[in-house]
Parts: C-alpha cells; structure tokens; sequence
C-alpha cells in the first residue's frame, strides 16, 4: 500500500483497459457508416423538399428547406469528422481494426467530397428560391425530376456506406442518370413547354451550373478525378441558329472545344436571344 505501488497498479489497470478495449473494439467503419448514413439522409430530405418546391413553384418550401439547412448542416458535418478520427485510431492501433485500414481511409475521403455537396446545397436551395421569385411561381416538373434523381443517387451512397464491402458502382449509375437533365435547355422550360423571361433565364441557369457543381462534387466522394467527373455532364457549348439559342449534339468540331464551355457560349446561354424583351 505504499504510494508507488498505488501508482503502479494505476498504470497497471490502464495499460490492461487500452489493451482489452483494442481487442474488443469491433469495427471501426460502424461508427462512420452511421455518420454517413445521417449525413445522407439529411442531404435526401432537402432534395425531396427542393423537387416538391419546384413542381409547386412554391418558393416558401425550398426557404424552409434552406433554413433547416443552414441550421442542422454543419453539426452532421462534425459528427462524421469525430467518426472519421475515432475511426482512424481504432484501424491504427486495434489488431482487429487493422484489416479495415483500407475501407476507413475510403470513408474519409467520401466525407471531403460530401461536405463539399452539403455546402453546395445551401447555394441551390438559394438559387432555387430566386429562379421561382424569377419566373412568378411556374411549375417546373423537369428541374423536380433532376432533383429527385439526385436523391436517388445520394440515396445509394448512403446505402453503399452500410454494406461491408464498399462498392460504388450503382451510385454512379445513378449520378449518370442525373447529369443528363443538367443542362438550361433541360431544366428552364416549365410545364408549359415555356421558356423564362431574362430575369428567369439568368436565375435558372446560375441554378443549373451549381447542380452541375453538385454532381461533380458526388462523383468525386465515389473516388472520380475532377476530369473524370466532368465527363458524365452534357455539353454547355451552344450553337446559334437565328434565334434559337441552347445546347446541340456534341459534333466532332464541337468536341474540339470541350472543356471548357468559350465564353461567348455561356455568354449566349445568359443573355438567352429568344427572350422578347432582349435588347438587340
């Protein structure tokens, strides 16, 4: 009972603590799957949001949904983060969390990506609420169907981090399948077949250029190059032909310029000529 000794069992006890809780310590990627998992599906719900926003025209629930957003983002956020850390260790010094060292690097770098995206969100739930102010309340079905196929997509990214292999081949499936609407010829036109006026020309496209960025920012959490993510989006070159003005078949020539869009192509796609009230 002298005082070293009580000190000697101290660092005893401690040393067996660590050495017994490294043994027993499980799977290191449970606790950043289930990080991502909330993570993504908050990031699902402000799309559903923003798509019901758009077939409504109802800006009022793409504003909820950007409130909600600016209030909640950041703490799923740090909760991944703290994942990814515990995570780290655990595969670093646990012999049972060792083998997992590939799958749990992996899952940190999804989160630079994903954060990335829910950052992104906040700009288009934004945009969203200008493009409807813009254009007085029109339906917009299309820009709704992008934005579903989006949550499809981040949907199987949630899902793709609670499997114990970690695949992401169907999430790219589905990334694909959402970087075919993103495009103004695409999205701008309301369920009237009516394009907007100048304001709401310049509003939605602003909006398609973030979405585009969003997409990119997903297909680089999958593990894509920014040059291999770029190549899923549709071409912004744009051909003119009196006063017809938006996106054409990538011809041979055409793809000579890609990428990047010129200038006067995204110049042509803002100032938009078939808008009547257009100075000439």
């Amino acid at each position: 009972m002298t005082p070293g000794g009580r000190a000697l069992d101290a660092v005893t006890g401690v040393v067996v603590a660590i050495i017994i809780h490294l043994l027993l310590s499980g799977d290191p990627r449970r606790l950043q799957s289930r990080a991502a998992t909330s993570f993504y599906r908050e990031l699902e719900d402000t799309l559903v949001s923003l798509a019901l926003s758009a077939r409504s025209g109802d800006r009022r629930v793409a504003q909820a949904a950007l409130k909600n957003l600016r209030e909640v983002s950041q703490k799923f956020t740090d909760e991944w983060g703290l994942a990814n850390d515990v995570a780290n260790e655990m595969a670093t010094f646990s012999p049972t969390g060792l083998r997992h060292a590939d799958d749990v690097n992996r899952l940190e770098h999804l989160l630079v990506g994903s954060d990335r995206a829910m950052r992104n969100m906040r700009v288009i739930a934004r945009r969203e609420v200008e493009f409807l102010e813009a254009v007085r309340g029109d339906a917009h079905s299309r820009l709704a169907d992008a934005l579903l196929a989006a949550r499809d997509a981040v949907q199987e990214l949630g899902t793709a981090v609670s499997h114990e292999d970690v695949d992401f081949t169907e999430a790219r499936r589905k990334l694909r399948l959402f970087c075919s609407y993103l495009s103004p010829e695409m999205l701008l036109r309301n369920d009237e077949g009516m394009r907007p006026g100048r304001a709401g020309h310049f509003e939605g496209v602003t909006l398609t250029i973030q979405l585009r960025s969003l997409a990119i920012d997903l297909l680089q959490a999958t593990g894509l190059s920014a040059a291999e993510a770029k190549q899923f989006l549709p071409s912004l070159v744009v051909a003119a032909d009196g006063d017809a003005i938006g996106p054409r078949p990538i011809t041979m020539e055409m793809r000579a310029l890609e990428p990047p869009a010129t200038t006067e192509a995204l110049e042509l796609l803002i100032t938009d000529r078939s808008d009547p009230d257009r100075l000439r």
